[in-house]
C-alpha cells in the first residue's frame, strides 16, 4: 500500500509532516493501549491479517488491542490463533458483522473485495461507546515502524476532525495513466481508506450515520 506522509483531515486541513516528526515522540505514553480495528470475513483474508498483525508486532513497543471484525465462520479460526499466540500486552476483540452488512450491502461497489470493506462506514456502531478512537488498516498492509507514532497523530486532530487520511501517491488511479476506468475518487487520486485515524467519538457527535447515509 502506497500512502503519503501529508494526511488530509475531514475538517479540510492538512497535518505538517515536518511539525509531526519533530513532536510525535514527546507525545508517547508508554502504557497507552493503541487500538487497531481490521475487517477480516474468511479463509483468504485469514491468511491476510496474520501477515499484518505480525507486522505490527515486529516494531510495536505499546500495549495493543486488536479490534476484528469478521463472520460466524472466520470467528472460530480467529479465536483458535490468537490463543494459540499466548500474546503478551495484546488483547484481541472479535465483533460479529452480520447484523450489519444489510445497512452497507445497497451501496455500488465493483471493488474486488466485495462489500466488507464498506463496513468501515458504520464501525462506531460495531465497536460499541467505550472505543473513542482507532487506527484502522486494510488487510493488505505491512506495518514496517512502530504504530504508536501514528497513534501520536491522534494530538493533531482538532475536536471536529472526526478522520486522518492520505492521498493515494500511485498514478493508477489517474484515469487515463496506467488504467483507462480507476475506481472514482475525489481529486487526482482520491484518498486512501486503507490506513486511517478515526476518531469514533466526534463521528457520534456528528450524526455521522445520517451524513454518510
Amino acid at each position: 500500500r502506497h500512502v503519503s506522509s501529508n494526511a488530509v483531515l475531514s475538517g479540510g486541513s492538512s497535518l505538517n509532516p515536518s511539525v509531526s516528526s519533530r513532536n510525535t515522540d514527546r507525545l508517547h505514553d508508554p502504557c497507552e493501549v493503541v487500538h487497531v480495528v481490521l475487517v477480516c470475513v474468511g479463509p483468504w483474508a485469514a491468511m491476510r491479517l496474520e501477515t499484518v498483525v505480525k507486522s505490527i508486532l515486529l516494531t510495536r513497543r505499546h500495549p495493543l488491542h486488536l479490534h476484528i471484525v469478521t463472520d460466524a465462520l472466520t470467528q472460530p479460526s480467529l479465536a483458535e490463533l490468537f490463543s494459540s499466540w499466548a500474546l503478551q500486552a495484546v488483547d484481541v476483540s472479535l465483533y460479529p458483522c452480520s447484523g450489519h452488512l444489510d445497512r452497507v450491502a445497497w451501496i455500488p461497489n465493483v471493488h474486488y473485495a466485495g462489500v466488507y470493506p464498506m463496513l468501515k462506514l458504520v464501525l462506531h456502531d460495531i465497536l460499541g461507546p467505550d472505543i473513542s478512537r482507532a487506527i484502522v488498516l486494510d488487510l493488505d498492509t505491512l506495518v514496517v515502524h512502530d504504530i504508536a507514532d501514528l497513534w501520536a497523530h491522534f494530538a493533531f486532530l482538532t475536536p471536529n476532525q472526526c478522520l486522518a487520511l492520505a492521498e493515494n501517491t500511485s498514478d493508477w488511479y489517474i484515469p487515463g495513466r496506467l488504467n483507462k476506468a480507476p475506481w472514482p475518487a475525489p481529486g487526482r487520486r482520491g484518498l486512501n481508506t486503507g490506513v486511517m485515524l478515526v476518531d469514533f467519538d466526534c463521528l457520534r457527535r456528528s450524526a455521522w450515520s445520517a451524513l454518510w447515509h
